[in-house]
């Protein structure tokens, strides 16, 4: 059974796995006042580093033919410093985490990463 978390107004989906080091899909729904946007990640342990763990995030294709190539280096520390090396996470401040660590976050906080 899929398992669902909700933050703002971003919604992540995936289907637990055993293997906390196999690559996941996870679904993030964005619904604003006016559309709804789904979008399909695979996220796997890149590798674990002094102080945390980096993470791939990796857009998978979709039927729109959006493209897919887009891929992150999504980093949560123990102590609760994440980053991410997407353009939006550059732009604000550290406060405010992207779609990528919110969900990586989210994942490892249910036990699925």
């Amino acid at each position: 059974m899929p398992a669902t978390t909700t933050a703002d107004r971003l919604t992540f989906t995936w289907n637990p796995t055993w293997d906390r080091n196999a690559p996941i899909a996870v679904e993030v729904t964005e619904t604003r006042p006016r559309s709804t946007k789904r979008t399909v990640y695979v996220v796997g342990l890149d590798r674990p580093v002094k102080g945390g763990r980096v993470f791939h995030v990796a857009k998978h294709p979709d039927e729109t033919g959006e493209r897919a190539d887009e891929v992150y280096e999504t980093f949560v520390g123990d102590d609760g410093r994440a980053s991410c090396s997407c353009k939006g996470s550059a732009c604000r401040s550290h406060s405010i985490r992207c779609r990528h660590v919110l969900l990586v976050e989210y994942a490892i906080s249910e036990h699925v990463l």
